[in-house]
């Protein structure tokens, strides 16, 4: 945390504060857990709902790793030739990140908020 540049404003602690508080996780885990709140908050206000924001930020991974899926089906039925002449593109997505991504979302929001987004 002290390499980070960030503005610690009020929302940023009072969130940071409650995942050391109420956290039992040890190890890597936790500093990803950190790392991934400092970076997550940056974009948000004050009034913004740090929850809402996580379940959001889930919801838009899940939709990335389905995308990717979506693209390697059509993928095994043809080649990358064909699919790109229907303008079907190539999704970037790195799916371990992505799935290592929501279990951090799911580590912070279960133990700050004692449950956990859940997204079909």
């Amino acid at each position: 945390m002290r390499n980070k540049r960030i503005d610690y404003s009020e929302m940023r602690t009072k969130i940071l504060c409650l995942f050391l508080e109420k956290a039992d996780i040890e190890g890597t885990s936790f500093f990803n857990c950190i790392d991934y709140l400092l970076d997550m908050t940056e974009g948000l206000t004050e009034d913004d709902d740090i929850y809402e924001a996580l379940s959001q930020r889930k919801l838009q991974y899940r939709e990335y790793i389905r995308k990717r899926e979506e693209f390697e089906t059509l993928l095994r039925k043809g080649n990358l030739e064909t699919l790109s002449f229907k303008g079907i593109s190539v999704p970037f997505i790195n799916m371990d990140d992505m799935q290592k991504r929501i279990v951090i979302i799911d580590t912070i929001t279960l133990a700050v908020y004692g449950k956990i987004v859940y997204c079909l």
